[in-house]
């Protein structure tokens, strides 16, 4: 009966369920839905970094696409390779619906480009940093035009004459890129400037092994807000020394910061090239023509720098190379002006050109501008050439100006000879070719060293460390050298900045001067690992006679481990020695962190028997010899301690005499382990008594307490305790200690052998007392069960 009206119930339950399911799919509901999108950062870990509701227009359980872009996080872009865009298919659902959306943050792309704005004499009036975030497609370029984008001239400053071919500069999206203008002041309106200041960046470049393999300086004119800096980048603004490549293996900054009107310095370590040869250059030569295919000019451009097999070098129009004066590209022709060329190799190009506003008469076929330099000594003796040669063209009775520094440099080691006028600009008439002679001098070799000296110290004033920064970098008067935290010097290994201090880690130390620095630091936290040895010491008859624990925090890599050794990290018992005849291993090695045990075969050290010895002579107070003894011990004890011979103990007194009254003298005498002694004592006979009438038998003497037995030799001990306290006071050495203690011992040993009257008698209550209550715990055992 049950069984069955549980199936009845059963039955009408799944019959509800099914009823009400029917219902709802045939009463489907239109309107408006809230739909929950959830945001993840893929560049994140996919974190949650955003969740909101967008409402939607549409029906239950119908699918339908959703545009979510309203809700997007601000700075981010859907990831494609999870959601594919910012519309999505949304199933709706009246008890909520929510859809999960992957996105990541949108990579902000700046192309730079620096201009400089500078007089026809070289003088810099201002510097100017113009940024787009615009961005295109692979090789593509934005193009700065003057007038727009920030890209301004200077107040009160207009193009100098010939100069509107740098009006528009194209840079590649997210390059950077430089171009110079010369102006001239409006009307003569503007005061002259001063030369802005520079920013300097002195690079050495040393191998692995600290040996300095070249050197170079970068600067710039460019200005900045303060607190701002320049960045100098391998490749654009310094190259790495021919033949030298980037260290492998080794982490390290190549776009270097220095503070705007700084000088600072970097170590680059770099490493040869290996090659048979000698590292090649990379060259292109660019041929400009006119529409009509007529060669208007030619130049050469060319870079030592190195890369990887199948990379190229990437020479860029305005930066690299120029266009002809005069000329600007043609209108109409797309063409390429960043040319790629493989490290190495040679390659050409040909850009077509058109003459600015028409104003370039038909020229012939460009033709070299060359400058052969002579650079002597004072004393007439060469020490160097070199050939400086353009292939811009100028017109008639124009002259292209070689600058030193910039078209040809000094020999190296060699400067400008002091005391001598001479011109460093050299002009030469546009395709001719002309010579000139420098005079230089060598550059002392003493150097001027600009000196740090760091201390490391704990906020509690404990110095950890110390260390020494150098430069023989050279300034001005006035200018000073900047030590960089991580470049110039490290911290103490082990250690970092201490946190909640604020402090300086970029340090100027005036040219040529010697300062002092403290940066606070603290340990960096680690787990200590013990590594441990336990080491027990056994005879050869496997008795242990000791043991000891060794151990050390020291650390070690993987695979390699501590040597504990014998007399440094842990010793033998005291009185022990290895033992004679077994080959053993006295230096142990535990792998690091780990804990082992050892065990070390070991035998007592055979020890010398050597007497100490005294020799006492009896004398009477008038020099009568009556005895001599001799004592002795074979205890050992330290170096300085000494045995001491007792009276009563160790030697007794002449039979038949006793210790002259009246005086004062030793009867405990030390003498120094492992020597013999002499002393003299004074004595005089004992006097006779007359005999002692019987005891009466009425009235005996009461025995004497058997467990305190009186002997004279008690008595005479306790005498001459008294006369030691009473007439000597000797040095209570750390060896009389250690006798008086082994002779009380004896003594305890000797009573114990004694019968003791109430041994007996504690024995007999304890077992008695035990029955007792034996009985008692019986009884109510036995009455616990009768009442069960």
């Amino acid at each position: 009966m049950k069984k069955s009206m549980r199936k009845i119930l059963v039955a009408c339950l799944t019959l509800a369920m099914l009823m009400v399911n029917s219902l709802n799919v045939f009463a489907a509901v239109s309107g408006d839905f809230n739909i929950k999108f959830i945001f993840h950062d893929t560049d994140n870990n996919d974190q949650v970094i955003k969740e909101e509701y967008l409402t939607v227009n549409g029906t239950e359980g119908v699918a339908q696409d959703v545009d979510f872009s309203s809700i997007m996080p601000e700075g981010y872009e859907v990831d494609s390779r999870f959601t594919e865009s910012t519309t999505v298919s949304v199933t709706p659902y009246l008890d909520g619906t929510s859809r999960e959306v992957y996105v990541k943050k949108v990579q902000q792309t700046v192309t730079t480009l620096y201009v400089t704005y500078q007089l026809a004499d070289g003088n810099v009036v201002d510097t100017q940093t113009v940024t787009t975030g615009a961005t295109g497609a692979e090789g593509e370029a934005w193009t700065f035009m003057l007038g727009c984008d920030g890209y301004e001239l200077p107040e009160g400053y207009k193009l100098a004459e010939g100069e509107e071919k740098y009006t528009t500069v194209s840079v590649p999206f997210g390059a950077a890129s430089g171009v110079t203008l010369t102006v001239e002041p409006i009307n003569g309106t503007v005061d002259p400037v001063k030369p802005a200041k520079e920013t300097v960046l002195n690079i050495t470049f040393e191998t692995v092994d600290g040996t300095k393999v070249g050197e170079t300086t970068a600067k710039t004119t460019a200005t900045g807000g303060e607190g701002e800096a320049w960045t100098f980048m391998l490749g654009q603004d310094y190259q790495l020394p021919e033949g030298y490549k980037l260290a492998e293996g080794k982490d390290q900054t190549t776009n270097i910061q220095i503070p705007f009107g700084a000088v600072g310095g970097a170590t680059i370590i770099v490493e040869p090239i290996k090659s048979d040869v000698t590292a090649k250059e990379t060259v292109l030569n660019i041929t400009f023509e006119t529409v009509d295919g007529e060669v208007v000019g030619e130049t050469t451009a060319k870079t030592t720098a190195t890369g990887a097999e199948g990379e190229a070098w990437t020479f860029m129009l305005g930066t690299d190379y120029q266009l002809p004066e005069g000329y600007q590209l043609a209108t109409g022709v797309d063409q390429v002006t960043n040319v790629q060329v493989p490290f190495g190799a040679m390659g050409g190009h040909v850009l077509i050109v058109e003459p600015i506003n028409g104003t370039v008469d038909p020229v012939e076929p460009a033709k070299e501008t060359v400058l052969n330099v002579t650079f002597e000594t004072v004393d007439g003796e060469v020490v160097g050439t070199t050939t400086a040669s353009t292939t811009a063209v100028g017109g008639e009775d124009e002259a292209w100006t070689f600058m030193l520094g910039e078209d040809f440099q000094l020999p190296e080691g060699y400067q400008l000879a002091e005391g001598v006028d001479q011109v460093t600009n050299i002009q030469v008439p546009f395709g001719a070719t002309a010579g000139h002679t420098m005079i230089v001098e060598a550059v002392p070799s003493e150097t001027v060293e600009t000196v740090l000296n760091v201390t490391f110290e704990t906020v509690d004033g404990e110095v950890v460390d110390t260390t020494t920064a150098k430069t023989t970098a050279t300034g001005g008067e006035g200018e000073a050298w900047t030590f960089m935290l991580g470049t110039d010097f490290q911290l103490p290994e082990g250690y970092q900045l201490a946190e909640g201090v604020d402090q300086v880690t970029n340090i100027q130390v005036p040219f040529g001067a010697t300062a002092g620095h403290t940066m606070i630091v603290e340990a960096v936290p680690s787990e200590t690992v013990e590594t441990v040895l336990n080491v027990t010491f056994e005879t050869i008859y496997g008795e242990k006679v000791g043991e000891t624990t060794a151990s050390t925090t020291a650390v070690g890599g993987e695979g390699e481990a501590w040597t504990f050794m014998l007399g440094t990290d842990f010793q033998l018992p005291e009185g022990y020695q290895l033992a004679t005849g077994v080959d053993q291993v006295t230096n142990i090695q535990i792998p690091f962190g780990a804990i082992g045990g050892h065990t070390m075969i070991v035998e007592p050290i055979p020890a010398e028997t050597v007497e100490t010895v005294l020799t006492i002579t009896f004398e009477t107070v008038d020099g009568e010899v009556v005895d001599t003894k001799t004592v002795s011990t074979t205890a050992v004890g330290g170096e300085g301690e000494a045995w001491t011979f007792m009276l009563g103990t160790d030697f007794q007194l002449p039979e038949g005499y006793q210790l002259a009254e009246g005086v004062d003298q030793v009867t405990n005498i030390q003498v120094p382990f492992g020597a013999t002694g002499g002393h003299t004592m004074i004595v005089e006979k004992i006097q006779s008594v007359d005999p002692v009438d019987p005891v009466d038998p009425v009235d005996p003497v009461e025995p004497t307490d058997p467990t305190d037995p009186t002997t004279p030799d008690d008595t005479k001990k306790d005498d001459n305790k008294a006369d030691d306290k009473n007439n000597s006071k000797v040095d209570n050495t750390k060896a009389d200690k250690t006798a008086n203690k082994a002779k009380k011992a004896e003594k305890k040993a000797e009573n114990a052998e004694t019968p003791q009257t109430g041994d007996s008698a504690h024995v007999v209550m304890n077992i008695l007392v035990m029955a007792i209550c034996a009985a008692a715990i019986v009884t109510v055992i036995c009455r616990k069960r009768h009442v069960r």
